[in-house]
């Protein structure tokens, strides 16, 4: 950075803050951020704290350092909320859900959901998650060339389906959104970087497509929420959670509230799981040193059988190697927060209503940081090696009150996904084309086809050093072991 500052002859503190390069008259860097977000983003990290871009007239301010960050999340976070360009552009299809809400709903919306999100329940639904996986890797034929992303969403669909509403009355509800989940997600980043609402009304075909996306998905929640409520069976899933809690005072969730947690539960838990797994898949594909340790750590300790959340404890690398993938590709590779009141950030003292947004995909990539960033080290994440800082730096999830309450049911889900289909099959790039990350509100791995493999031996229960069995708190510890 030093030497940057010398080359442009300005000082320091000058340079705490400074305006993007590439801005025009009316776009701003809107144009920019539309061809490639995360080319632009990453090229204005390593200099100035904080930098000032334009979405059209509209100042934005991204932050390119971990510890600012910090400060926003965590240490200062009572002087921000929910806000600013990611968010607003979420709230149209997200609702005003916990993932969305101002912090003034957040602490009831939290409360009221945190039950369902306990140790206790996940371990729950873990049998759930791994037949799901189960299913869609057994429908695979050896030599069979899949569209991983598909696949993937084909997993991730199931269990939130299963766990979310198991009443097979509610399967609509999943299948339409599964069907309308590009649309809803590629247009709603687009509202993001395009800041000017005229473009989003006109009669274009992409519009309407979005609009009749959007309607389907709440007609298809609308009618879920109504038969739960006509029924007086119990219901231990997720959907059943929503119809009959009641906070400290005896209210419930109205149906517009139960339908904004939904779409915060099906998309971030379709989308997100779904992509983990996918660049998860890709880069073992690409690094086959890396998959052989996976595999005999999953020979050793599983013996051939299926995965339970009880083994998870014993299989530290694949645990490393889905962090390090999270590393690599967050699935949410932009968030934003705006100040609520007047906050001193990037060498400059800004007024309440001003926002910012900063990249989890950028700053994992901070070689300060994370040394060799963009080389693939599931060992960098071994207790040894992972100090304070890069703990601290690794933000998938977000970081402080506002952290995703779904972190440990996304880690289990994919754990055992990963477990169940690397028992069984390798999978291997197919094809010359190229694999490129694509920004909608997720980070969608495009053109991600593998061949399947499958394996041609497993071990045997009790051959060798195999293990047979374990019983313990599982999911905690699978929790801990994720860097916070």
């Amino acid at each position: 950075m030093t030497a940057r500052l010398r080359a442009t002859g300005t000082t320091a503190k000058e340079q705490e803050t400074v305006r993007a390069p590439g801005a025009v008259p009316l776009a701003g860097h809107t144009l920019r951020l539309l061809r490639d977000p995360l080319g632009f983003l990453l090229a204005q990290h390593g200099g100035a704290e904080s930098v000032e871009l334009r979405l059209g007239p509209r100042p934005v301010y991204l932050l390119t350092r971990t510890e600012t960050v910090r400060r926003v999340l965590v240490t200062d976070q009572r002087h921000y909320d929910k806000g600013g360009p990611i968010i607003e552009g979420a709230r149209p299809l997200f609702g005003d859900g916990l993932g969305t809400c101002p912090r003034s709903e957040h602490r009831r919306q939290r409360s009221l959901l945190q039950p369902a999100f306990h140790s206790a329940r996940i371990a729950c639904y873990s049998p759930v998650m791994q037949a799901c996986a189960e299913e869609v890797a057994g429908s695979w034929q050896d030599g069979q060339t899949l569209d991983m992303g598909r696949e993937m969403h084909r997993i991730a669909a199931r269990v939130i389906g299963r766990t979310l509403a198991s009443d097979p009355g509610a399967s609509r509800l999943v299948r339409d959104l599964e069907e309308s989940l590009p649309t809803l997600m590629s247009h709603g980043f687009l509202r993001v970087v395009v800041p000017w609402s005229l473009p989003h009304e006109l009669p274009l075909p992409a519009n309407r497509r979005y609009r009749r996306a959007r309607s389907t998905v709440r007609a298809s929640i609308h009618d879920a929420i109504a038969a739960y409520r006509r029924s007086d069976a119990p219901r231990t899933d997720l959907l059943g959670h929503l119809v009959t809690v009641r906070d400290e005072h005896g209210a419930g969730l109205d149906d517009r509230e139960i339908h904004d947690q939904i779409m915060v539960m099906l998309i971030a838990g379709i989308e997100t799981t779904a992509t983990a797994l996918g660049w998860t898949f890709h880069l073992l594909g690409q690094s086959p040193d890396v998959e052989r340790q996976v595999t005999t750590e999953l020979d050793t300790e599983l013996c051939g059988r299926s995965p339970t959340v009880e083994d998870l404890p014993r299989l530290p690398y694949l645990t490393r190697v889905f962090t390090e993938a999270l590393r690599l590709y967050p699935t949410v590779p932009m968030l934003s927060r705006v100040a609520t009141t007047e906050v001193a950030l990037g060498g400059r003292t800004l007024p309440a209503g001003t926002e910012f947004f900063f990249s989890p995909y950028c700053l994992h990539r901070d070689p300060d940081v994370f040394p060799e960033p963009e080389r693939f080290d599931p060992d960098r994440w071994l207790p040894e090696r992972a100090g304070p800082e890069q703990r601290r730096g690794f933000i998938p999830w977000g970081a402080g009150a506002r952290k995703c309450i779904g972190d440990t049911f996304s880690l289990i889900e994919a754990s055992l996904a990963l477990a169940t289909i690397l028992r069984d099959w390798r999978l291997r790039p197919a094809g010359t084309g190229r694999v490129t990350p694509t920004v909608r509100f997720s980070l969608h791995p495009s053109g991600l086809r593998m061949m399947a493999e499958r394996r041609a031996t497993r071990p045997v229960r009790g051959a060798g050093n195999c293990a047979t069995g374990h019983n313990g708190p599982a999911v905690a510890h699978a929790a801990q072991d994720a860097p916070q």
